[in-house]
C-alpha cells in the first residue's frame, strides 16, 4: 500500500484514539506512538521522496486529530507529542531548537483548527521542550523560547484572542520551566 500523507495522519490517529481510551498515561503513549512511527517511517518516506518533515506532520496531525477526538488532556498529549517527536525523528542536537518551534507550530495550528484548548497546548509544548532540553544537554530557557516562539507565530495567525490566550499560557508555562530548573 502506498505511504501517502493523509493516510499516515489517519493511521496514527485511529491508533491514538484507541490508546487514549485504554491508557492513564496520556503522555508516555503519546511518546511511544509517535516515536515508533517516526523511527518506523522516515528511513522509508526517503527512499520514496516524502520528507522527514512532512512525515513529522502528518504524525503531529495525526495525533492532534486523535486527541480531539478521543477526549485526552490536550496539555499532556502536547507534552509527549513534543517529547516524541525530538526523540522518534532521532534530531541531531544542533537542530533541536529549530524543531522545537517548527512542532510548537504544528501543534498549536492543528489544535486551533479543532477549537481546542490553545493554553494546555502551548503549557504542554513549553514543558515537553524543557524535558527534552535537559536529557539533551541542551539550553532549557532557549528550548522553553523556541516552543513559545512556535505557538505564538501559529496563534498570530488566528487573530488577537487566540494570541493572547497563546501568551498567557506561555508565560506561565516559561515561569513553571525557570522554577523547575532551579529545583535541579
Amino acid at each position: 500500500m502506498e505511504l501517502t500523507h493523509e493516510r499516515m495522519s489517519e493511521e496514527v490517529k485511529e491508533g491514538l484514539i484507541t490508546v487514549f481510551r485504554e491508557t492513564d498515561d496520556i503522555i508516555q503513549s503519546t511518546i511511544d506512538i509517535i516515536t515508533l512511527t517516526l523511527t518506523r517511517t522516515i528511513k522509508d518516506s526517503i527512499k520514496v521522496g516524502i520528507s522527514p518533515a512532512a512525515v513529522v506532520n502528518d504524525v503531529v496531525r495525526g495525533v492532534v486529530h486523535g486527541a480531539a477526538e478521543g477526549g485526552a488532556d490536550l496539555e499532556c498529549t502536547a507534552q509527549g507529542i513534543m517529547i516524541g517527536v525530538l526523540r522518534g525523528a532521532q534530531v541531531k542536537k544542533e537542530k533541536i531548537i529549530d524543531t522545537i518551534t517548527d512542532t510548537s507550530h504544528v501543534v498549536t495550528r492543528d489544535t486551533a483548527e479543532f477549537g481546542g484548548d490553545l493554553r494546555a497546548v502551548a503549557s504542554g509544548l513549553v514543558e515537553g521542550a524543557v524535558k527534552v532540553a535537559t536529557e539533551q544537554d541542551v539550553n532549557a530557557e532557549e528550548a522553553a523560547a523556541a516552543a513559545a516562539i512556535g505557538s505564538l507565530k501559529a496563534a498570530g495567525r488566528m487573530g488577537a484572542i487566540a494570541k493572547n490566550v497563546t501568551r498567557e499560557a506561555v508565560t506561565m508555562a516559561m515561569r513553571k520551566a525557570r522554577d523547575m530548573r532551579r529545583k535541579i
